[in-house]
């Protein structure tokens, strides 16, 4: 597969179409993680550093948006 892809600069800019990337990792790594999980290798507890409840869902995602935390969670 071509990692390159060609697009119309001008369709997207007076189209006010909005591009976005994402990226993740190969399904492999997760295998890998999720593995180091079972085994305890990764603290699993350790990795949620903030709980909020949904009323507070803004201010879940400011934190998460500064990076105070490692894994900021909304629960219901």
């Amino acid at each position: 597969a071509n990692p390159l892809t060609t697009l119309d600069s001008n369709r997207i800019h007076y189209g006010e179409i909005e591009v976005v990337g994402a990226f993740s990792y190969h399904p492999s790594f997760h295998e890998l993680a999720l593995d180091a999980l079972r085994r305890a290798i990764i603290p699993a507890d350790r990795l949620v550093t903030h709980t909020f409840p949904l009323e507070e869902v803004s201010k879940a995602f400011e934190t998460a948006a500064s990076g105070e935390g490692l894994k900021v969670v909304v629960s219901a």
